[in-house]
């Protein structure tokens, strides 16, 4: 049982820009996502109608309401905020971060990891899995034939495009699948995941993405969580999602380089001991992130975190100020006030 949502006020999904407005609720929920592959179909297109799919009453809009909770994507803060300030008076705006940079003048904001959240007005909300997961097949035992990425093209490091890579799993006998897509932001596009939910044949799943000094900290652990409902021992790179979810040597291994994963392959092939902990150590987190887990932590969100937390938000001197100010004019305002902070602490 999901549960019921007792908030005060309706819950809304903001989607101005889907062209199949009308279509919604048509959608397979579980693949409404391929619709919009990016933040808006992850964060709100998929969860809306997964959500309703869970029996909860949510709400779409492509219009704002005279009042509610108002839940949108960071891509869609300009649709939303060139509206007149005085359509803002009854709402509370709940904006889903992403992959980007913090929302400023949202009320309450949605992360993919706990790295920037607060407990007052920052929160860390699970990714939705992968649906459909097709397992490992248990008949491969422990041995590696075959290491896969999956996802998009650009979110691979490339080492692990090289030719030493490849040499380097030749030799051993294993074969490199690398199923991937090419991002793309246009408009009304949709994509298909391929065999990205298939895991019957593979004996390994890489996830190394670009190197970054923060550790991707935007970034959700969902490649682990991913691994471990598909039964599939996982090399990540180093994340601070990845290292909240998981442990290191325990359920997941980290490489920092492309030597660590030749490392790390050597070793799961010498100890198939190690390789079976992997896969049980997953199994026990893995029903955390099912998709009726991520639905009871939205239902959550909403029936107490938010309950909690909106009187006090209204109370605060920022939300007064915010319904009477242009939010053009709010974002202005914060970013001076941050590049001062920064200017004094150097």
């Amino acid at each position: 049982m999901i549960g019921e949502l007792k908030t005060a006020e309706p819950v809304y999904f903001y989607l101005p820009d889907y062209e199949r407005f009308d279509q919604i609720d048509e959608l397979d929920p579980f693949e409404a996502w391929q619709e919009m592959p990016r933040g808006e179909g992850f964060w709100i297109l998929q969860t809306y109608c997964l959500l309703r799919h869970f029996g909860v009453a949510v709400q779409k809009c492509r219009e704002l309401p005279k009042r509610g909770i108002v839940v949108f994507h960071r891509h869609n803060r300009r649709q939303l905020f060139s509206q007149p300030i005085g359509k803002f008076k009854e709402l509370i705006l709940v904006g889903c971060r992403g992959d980007l940079h913090d929302l400023l003048v949202s009320d309450f904001e949605l992360l993919q990891n706990s790295y920037f959240a607060d407990g007052k007005r920052r929160f860390y909300m699970p990714h939705w899995p992968m649906p459909g997961i097709i397992p490992r097949d248990v008949q491969r035992k422990t041995e590696i034939k075959r290491v896969a990425f999956l996802g998009f093209a650009a979110q691979l490091h490339p080492d692990f495009q090289s030719k030493e890579w490849l040499e380097f799993l030749e030799h051993r006998g294993i074969e490199w699948v690398q199923n991937s897509v090419s991002y793309s932001r246009k408009k009304g596009e949709s994509i298909k995941h391929s065999d990205w939910a298939d895991y019957s044949t593979f004996d390994l799943v890489v996830a190394v993405r670009p190197e970054r000094n923060d550790l991707h900290t935007n970034k959700p652990a969902l490649k682990l969580y991913n691994a471990w409902i598909a039964g599939v021992p996982s090399l990540l790179g180093p994340e601070i999602a990845y290292r909240e979810a998981g442990v290191s040597g325990e359920d997941y291994i980290e490489v920092q380089s492309l030597e660590d994963a030749k490392q790390a392959i050597d070793r799961l092939i010498q100890d198939p001991n190690l390789y079976s902990r992997l896969i049980s150590n997953g199994r026990k987190k893995a029903d955390r992130y099912s998709h009726e887990s991520v639905a009871k932590a939205w239902v959550h969100f909403f029936n107490k975190t938010l309950s909690d937390q909106i009187p006090e938000r209204k109370r605060q001197f920022s939300y007064k100020l915010s319904r009477r100010i242009p939010f053009s004019l709010q974002y202005k305002l914060v970013y001076a006030w941050k590049w001062l902070l920064r200017k004094r602490m150097r």
